[in-house]
């Protein structure tokens, strides 16, 4: 199945007011495959308010829930994976598969070139979301009689009233200064162990109106629930929903104006949040269940952000088995800035003791000055050597030309479709003992982020502490993000807390 990007005009865009990003359905004649697949701009956004984080505006987590509730048509989602936010801040085209139970979302960054309809380049494809429908059919939903809400029997368990501004506030002190749907809380009862909150999903609009979106989205409602949900822990922290093991809808039911949300810890410790969530109508009916949903910590701004805990976590590094079925490729392009002694040296080495393995350099400024063409064989690898500096002054101006260049080639290997893989070699990045290596440490988090966005070209960050040239990490070790590297092991690194 082609999935490369077709013209603006081939493909129906998704409705913005349904909360969706289901666009054109295209049919796999003979398969059990279904795909929607549209265009998403800032212009396109499914929801009406904003929800920015860190800068930039990303969906919410319910327009992805209800995005995958209303492809499948049925009323169960088990295993809801949230793995990489979708940012609106750049066109992108995104592609709602589902196959057999399966369904995931995954898009496509459109360049520049291919809006104007001058050319079509493919980029990789990043994986959002993931999940499973539960059931064949709605007719297999059902709730029991213990799932619905004795509402005033939990406000009088719980006994403490909270401004209804508790959520709200909490959120905009780890830095989400907006929200994406414009619901309200009208009363909040919590206390350590539990919540309880009545919510209008559009208070500017009157009981009884319409709302000024598709009445079967259920994403006003799950929004007010993820965010209410993630506030449960009396320390503020920025965190974002990561898998939720099962969310079920009741059948035949049109998400109320105002509901009641009951929010329980499922497992509560300060690193790991899970909870259990209630979606009730006023007579304490449940509509909808959100059965361990689990929250990941986002790194934080705001008054939580001076918190040095915030700053500081242990990591430990583990040694890696190699291979047995080592990948196979013949060729090197070093891609260098200046260190001709380095890359020197790792020729003289392959070609003694890896003749097989040709090599070649390339000056990365003549790459950008196009004085060159990058070229890479079938079975050649990429590998970026950052320069050198040696003085203080040298730290930020290395840092933003080698996370420029690394970008740079990222971006020009995914252009001309090479079939090849990224790595970037550091020295000593990670101890951070010289100026060079500070400035190299920037490529650290880089490669963290090009890993979850490109991740058909990128392969690791290889951090090494001596001259000798990392092919025992290189050729026999499975992908990882970051490796620290010497000749006797090879090292990555598992956050512990």
């Amino acid at each position: 199945m082609n999935t490369t990007s077709d013209s603006a005009d081939k493909t129906a865009l998704h409705d913005p007011d349904t909360h969706t990003l289901l666009g054109q359905e295209i049919a796999v004649f003979g398969e059990n495959v279904t795909m929607f697949k549209s265009r998403l701009s800032e212009e396109m956004k499914p929801f009406p308010g904003n929800h920015p984080l860190h800068g930039t505006q990303i969906i919410p987590a319910a327009v992805l829930l209800n995005t995958f509730l209303q492809a499948t048509g049925t009323h169960c989602l088990e295993n809801f994976e949230f793995k990489v936010p979708v940012a609106i801040s750049a066109p992108r085209v995104t592609q709602v598969l589902i196959k057999g139970h399966k369904v995931r979302l995954s898009s496509q960054l459109i360049n520049p070139d291919e809006r104007k309809g001058d050319s079509e380049t493919e980029t990789s494809w990043v994986k959002h979301t993931a999940a499973t429908s539960g059931f064949d059919s709605v007719d297999d939903v059902a709730f029991d009689v213990s799932d619905n809400l004795d509402l005033p029997k939990i406000r009088e368990r719980i006994g403490t009233k909270l401004m209804p501004t508790f959520s709200i506030d909490y959120l905009r002190e780890v830095g989400v200064s907006e929200m994406g749907f414009p619901w309200a809380v009208k009363v909040h009862m919590g206390n350590e162990e539990e919540m309880l909150a009545t919510v209008d999903v559009n208070p500017s609009r009157e009981d009884g109106s319409p709302l000024p979106w598709s009445e079967s989205s259920w994403a006003p409602v799950s929004d007010a629930t993820t965010s209410i949900g993630s506030t449960l822990l009396k320390t503020p922290r920025l965190r974002m929903p990561a898998h939720i093991d099962m969310v079920t809808i009741q059948k035949n039911v049109t998400p109320p104006k105002v509901v009641h949300i009951h929010v329980k810890a499922a497992s509560f410790d300060a690193n790991n949040l899970a909870v259990d969530i209630t979606i009730a109508d006023d007579q304490g009916q449940a509509i909808a269940i959100f059965s361990s949903m689990r929250f990941s910590e986002m790194t934080v701004s705001g008054s939580a952000a001076r918190n040095v805990d915030t700053m500081v976590h242990q990591v430990a590094w583990d040694a890696i088995v190699p291979s047995t079925a080592p990948p196979s490729f013949s060729e090197i392009v070093f891609i260098i800035d200046e260190d001709d002694a380095l890359v020197e040296g790792y020729q003289r080495y392959l070609s003694q003791y890896h003749a097989k393995i040709a090599t070649k350099k390339v000056n990365m400024k003549a790459l950008k000055k196009n004085e060159i063409e990058l070229s890479v064989s079938e079975k050649g690898i990429v590998i970026y050597l950052p320069g050198s500096g040696n003085a203080l002054a040298d730290i930020f101006d290395g840092s933003k030309k080698f996370t420029e260049n690394l970008l740079s080639i990222v971006k020009l290997v995914a252009k001309e479709k090479f079939k090849t893989r990224v790595f970037a070699i550091t020295r000593d990045a990670l101890a951070g003992k010289t100026s060079a290596a500070l400035a190299h440490s920037a490529l650290i988090g880089l490669g963290r982020i090009i890993a979850a966005e490109q991740p058909d070209i990128w392969s690791a960050l290889i951090d090494v502490y001596s001259f000798e040239f990392p092919l025992q990490a290189i050729k026999y070790i499975p992908v990882e993000r970051v490796r620290l590297s010497s000749i006797s092991k090879t090292l990555f690194p598992r956050w512990l807390a």
